[in-house]
């Protein structure tokens, strides 16, 4: 297949990025599941504490305030980790340095090589090392490492025909396993 296209990127889309890169990465899952096992012995530590200190009414009142807190604290993790990783997203992606990532890119796919042609630089991709192909709500990304990702937006000027054959054709030749998957990238686990 020779295909190219044309389009543009914007903090939207690079946000989306990394969003659905953190609800599908399994170091962010195991980072959170750390999370929680510190918030719980934290919790512990801190019923341990105030049980012998307190008496009566005052600690029927703090012990089931510590336990519903540390069982929502653990309970919303995820949504908490994922919250304050977009807030440092945007932070970064808003910086005037991070200008350079925004505007007009080229996609190119020929002779089994995808080449992203940015402002900067150029990306030379062989099918067979793509490792996995992910989808957002407006976005396809095309993981060719664990950490680098082309952004292909799922529909260029109201179309979406010739991303879908581009992208098929991506998934049919990569090493991804199992080619797509879906995400909600402010899914909670």
């Amino acid at each position: 297949m020779n295909a190219s296209l044309s389009y543009e990127l914007g903090l939207d889309d690079y946000l989306d990025s990394q969003m659905t890169y953190n609800a599908n990465s399994e170091s962010v899952s195991r980072t959170i599941r750390k999370g929680r096992l510190s918030l719980l012995s934290f919790y512990v530590f801190a019923f341990l504490l105030a049980f012998p200190a307190l008496h009566g009414l005052a600690r029927a009142v703090v012990m089931p305030a510590i336990a519903l807190l540390a069982a929502s604290h653990i309970a919303l993790a995820r949504r908490l980790y994922l919250s304050r990783n977009r807030r440092i997203a945007l932070k970064i992606l808003r910086d005037p340095a991070s200008e350079v990532l925004f505007g007009k890119k080229k996609l190119k796919v020929a002779d089994g090589e995808l080449a992203w042609i940015e402002k900067a630089r150029t990306t030379r991709v062989r099918l067979d090392a793509i490792k996995d192909i992910l989808e957002s709500e407006s976005n396809y990304f095309v993981f060719y490492s664990p950490e680098a990702a082309i952004i292909i937006p799922r529909a260029i000027d109201g179309e979406t025909k010739d991303v879908d054959a581009i992208v098929d054709y991506l998934r049919a030749g990569s090493g991804a396993a199992g080619g797509a998957r879906a995400v909600a990238p402010d899914s909670s686990t």
